[in-house]
């Protein structure tokens, strides 16, 4: 297994050609004042699979560390990975609505992806307070 892509997005389109559409990326926050509630986003992942991992079903967690190393957010969920129409390991968008989260610091958070367990990739989420410019 491979991850390609792990970051947060406002909106996810699956076209009907198959191709996704991922509006507004980020990997920053900037916030006037803390805490303040994130509205709406998307947790998005791309990741492509073995031949040996198809007909696997995986246990897959994503977890939002904060600066100080508690746990803020935490997501689970089964993967079964079925095998591609050309006979190859597929890849995948994974994508996971989050209805908003309450920041509480600022800090380099961590954008982790488990798969049974195992940390197979980490992206940081960096949040900053700024003043509003003029």
């Amino acid at each position: 297994m491979q991850v390609f892509l792990l970051k947060f997005c406002e909106y996810v389109v699956k076209q009907e050609n198959g191709r996704h559409s991922l509006i507004g990326l980020f990997d920053d926050i900037r916030v006037a004042a803390l805490p303040v509630d994130h509205p709406p986003f998307f947790l998005v992942a791309q990741v492509s699979f073995t031949n040996a991992e198809v007909r696997t079903e995986l246990k897959v967690e994503f977890r939002l560390v904060e600066p100080d190393g508690t746990i803020g957010m935490q997501l689970e969920s089964p993967l079964r990975i079925d095998q591609d129409p050309d006979g190859d390991g597929p890849t995948l968008f994974l994508s996971i609505g989050i209805g908003g989260m309450r920041l509480q610091r600022a800090g380099t958070y961590q954008v982790q992806m488990f798969v049974d367990g195992e940390l197979r990739h980490s992206e940081p989420l960096a949040v900053k307070v700024v003043k509003a410019s003029r």
